[in-house]
């Protein structure tokens, strides 16, 4: 039987239409499970809480968004659910299909697209997440060539500020690859530096103006004050209710379930072996699966690896103190590297790193491939048996989100709900 080429990624037809079909079906039974669960008691959750932040208690972190879409409502009234549904799901479409196109336009298999590790984490649509993923692509089409005009850079600048003003967590993630890029260039450096100053001082303001328990309170009533009836109430664990979070007890609180002390502190071991596992599956899978272009695989892995790595360094403090959402963190990481390296190429992206760090990851990469090497059978169990727990590290969880545990404990509800309907 002759495959259509999407699905053709290895010479055993049966492989190919296995594995395809489980991450296509798994993709499904949980982007179809994260929509439903929307359309219950939607406003006070933290996902569409997180719209609806706005400066009507001051002015404060993550308010831009809001604050834009209550004076419309002012003006205009309109459905709250339809808007925020209809824009996150928007930039979440324009986010797949841009890296379904750049994974056809260079040859690459797809599969890992669908990895819960990736695109395949379908917890976090309605947040702001894929808003942000859409401002760092235009940002680095502005700035993947050096020789571009200052227009283009600081144009990238007022995205990356638009992203702070929307979510501060971009510093994170957004920024650092875009310093990265300005101080590559060699003219206009002092204008480098500080297009690369303005959003620190951005992030350092809305540190400061991080909110309090008043200012929650006042957001609340002000959409109550708008909106039809009183459906929006104060609670504490929703995105309104966290602006108000005391700083040390959040920490702690982060630290405690990252390292799922509940558990013995299995996080602190699983977390980063689970890291280590997913870097061995990043920065090997295109290389191991891409046939047609072998010539240029040394160089697309070292910029998978530096990316990649570069990349957790500067989410250390999401994995630990500032979230506990570990599979929107990891998100974060994978969304960043593959966007880096299709915008920038990879032979941009190992420019962009010194020489010292460069040498550093080629010896940890031969070390890793002296130990285990990458093969076509191993990176397919790993894509099928890696997942990663999207509020907070659990193996149980892990084993959930993963593409295997998603299709087995949906099989077994199957089974049982018929079992139910029969006997």
């Amino acid at each position: 039987m002759k495959l259509p080429p999407f699905f053709k990624q290895t010479n055993n037809n049966t492989v190919n239409i296995v594995v395809s079909l489980s991450l296509i079906v798994a993709f499904m039974v949980r982007f179809l499970s994260t929509s439903y669960s929307y359309t219950h008691d939607y406003i006070n959750s933290f996902a569409y809480t997180e719209f609806l932040i706005n400066f009507q208690g001051g002015f404060v972190r993550r308010g831009l968004l809001g604050e834009i879409l209550y004076q419309i409502y002012t003006i205009f009234p309109y459905s709250l659910w339809w808007v925020i549904t209809i824009l996150s799901y928007a930039a979440f479409v324009f986010v797949l299909l841009f890296f379904i196109k750049q994974f056809k336009k260079n040859n690459y298999c797809w599969w890992i697209i669908f990895s819960p590790l990736f695109l395949g984490m379908t917890a976090f649509i309605v947040r702001k997440d894929f808003i942000l993923y859409t401002l760092l692509i235009g940002c680095l089409f502005l700035l993947r060539n050096s020789s571009d005009s200052l227009l283009k850079r600081v144009l990238a600048c007022l995205l990356i500020v638009l992203g702070l003003f929307l979510h501060e967590a971009f510093i994170f993630f957004g920024f650092p690859i875009y310093a990265m890029v300005l101080l590559s260039f060699k003219n206009k450096r002092t204008i480098n530096y500080t297009l690369i100053l303005i959003p620190i001082l951005i992030f350092l303001i809305l540190c400061k103006f991080k909110g309090n328990y008043e200012t929650a309170v006042a957001i609340v009533n002000s959409w109550n004050n708008i909106l039809p009836g009183t459906p929006l109430e104060y609670n504490y664990y929703n995105s309104i209710g966290a602006i108000g979070w005391e700083s040390i007890p959040t920490f702690i609180f982060h630290i405690r379930i990252n390292a799922n002390l509940i558990d013995g502190g299995v996080g602190i071991i699983m977390l980063p072996v689970s890291i280590i596992a997913i870097y061995y599956l990043v920065t090997n899978f295109l290389i191991t699966f891409n046939q047609k272009n072998q010539a240029n695989s040394a160089t697309v892995k070292q910029a998978l690896s530096l990316l990649y790595s570069f990349a957790i360094i500067c989410l250390i403090p999401m994995f630990t103190i500032l979230s506990c959402d570990t599979g929107r963190v990891v998100q974060y990481s994978t969304v960043t590297t593959f966007a880096t390296l299709f915008i920038l190429s990879p032979q941009t992206v190992i420019k962009l790193f010194p020489k010292w760090y460069n040498k550093s990851i080629t010896y940890i990469n031969n070390k890793i491939y002296e130990f285990l090497r990458p093969s076509k059978g191993l990176l397919i169990i790993m894509l099928l048996f890696l997942g990663m727990a999207p509020f907070y590290f659990s193996l149980l969880m892990c084993w959930r989100y993963s593409i295997i545990g998603t299709l087995f404990e949906n099989f077994i509800s199957i089974i049982l709900w018929l079992a139910h309907l029969f006997l």
